[in-house]
């Protein structure tokens, strides 16, 4: 359980730091010197080009990943995901990092353990210097969370679902043992978990479904979970924390004291990046005792209401009125409640 534990936060700090690595480094200078000062519109496509990696790289997940089992995914996405961070370190090309940015989302979105943003680093070490050393560096230390995920993937056991459906009950059963902490295979709880996983992939395999089954208007209302399930997900990357979490929006949104004060927005960045990490322990707390449905609805409701104060305070700052400097110092402060209630609501139960 460690490992498996210690594979899967890896993962997801490699999700972040990939989603947030390029987003720090866009506008440091060095990297402007290196591909001759591209325009807003050559970042924007740059950048992007991951999304396309990603998009490419969960659809042949979808469709050779139940073949392959969570074991080989994990090791193949860890070496493709390592080829994609050398590509874009050692490049000196606009086509070449397009590359390395299409091979590291294609491996980003095969490793199926899909936030956890580093993003602070660069600003606070690099981000005005000039050595190409300020944007390769943060480029190349991904390759060392790649490679301790590709080590532990040799040490994880497979999925009792994968290993049920591929006529391998014994090592199922052994796994479910290993999970529970149980010493023998005899154990009632373990004996039920493997009878309930091996008869629902009987069911599944006796059914022979398709994929236009997703969109049927069946008994178990397929077609509503799917579409609730696509929405869910096409609102969670238009709910705004990209876009709250820049260091350059922090910047934009505290007048006065932080007004063009670049040291102070980075370590305002900072906290706020540090506040999400701790956030992430309260659902520890929560989500079985109030469960996944009301702890998304409630945070949803938290993140309308402070986009809504928002506004109110954003107005104040960029019509410079009477009250600009504390509404700008108000607007900081609910970063913090809309990414606390991010972190609890989407990021705990989605």
């Amino acid at each position: 359980m460690l490992t498996v534990s210690l594979l899967t936060s890896l993962g997801f700090m490699l999700i972040g730091y990939e989603n947030g690595l390029m987003g720090g480094l866009v506008n440091a200078p060095a990297l402007k010197d290196t591909f001759n000062n591209p325009s807003a519109n050559m970042i924007g496509t740059v950048v992007a080009f991951f999304e396309i990696g990603c998009f490419l790289g969960a659809m042949t997940n979808a469709f050779v990943g139940g073949k392959l089992g969570r074991r080989k995914s994990v090791g193949i996405a860890a070496v493709i995901s390592l080829i994609g961070a050398l590509l874009q370190a050692t490049t000196f090309g606009r086509a070449h990092l397009i590359v390395g940015r299409i091979v590291s989302g294609i491996g980003l979105a095969l490793d199926p353990r899909l936030w956890y943003h580093h993003r602070v680093l660069d600003r606070l070490c690099f981000r005005e210097s000039h050595s190409e050393l300020s944007w390769r560096v943060p480029t190349t230390l991904q390759c060392v969370i790649i490679f301790a995920i590709l080590i532990l993937s040799f040490m994880i056991p497979g999925m009792p679902r994968w290993l049920a459906a591929h006529d391998r009950p014994e090592e199922c059963l052994a796994v479910l043992a290993r999970i529970k902490g149980s010493t023998g295979l005899s154990n009632p709880e373990v004996q039920r978990l493997h009878t309930v996983i091996t008869e629902t992939v009987a069911y599944e395999n006796s059914r022979q479904a398709r994929w236009k089954e997703i969109v049927r208007s069946d008994s178990i209302k397929s077609r509503r979970r799917f579409l609730i399930a696509c929405g869910i997900q096409i609102f969670r990357q238009r709910e705004g924390i990209t876009a709250i979490i820049l260091q350059r929006t922090v910047s934009k949104y505290c007048n006065g004291p932080l007004a063009n004060n670049t040291h102070m927005a980075s370590l305002m960045s900072g906290f706020l990046q540090t506040w999400f990490f701790v956030a992430s322990f309260i659902p520890w707390f929560l989500i079985d005792r109030i469960g996944r449905r009301p702890m998304l609805l409630s945070m949803i409701s938290v993140m309308a209401a402070v986009m809504a104060v928002q506004a109110a305070l954003i107005y104040q700052v960029h019509f410079d009125t009477s009250m600009a400097k504390s509404a700008g110092i108000a607007a900081a402060a609910m970063l913090f409640i809309f990414q606390g209630a991010f972190t609890i609501g989407f990021l705990a139960t989605v």
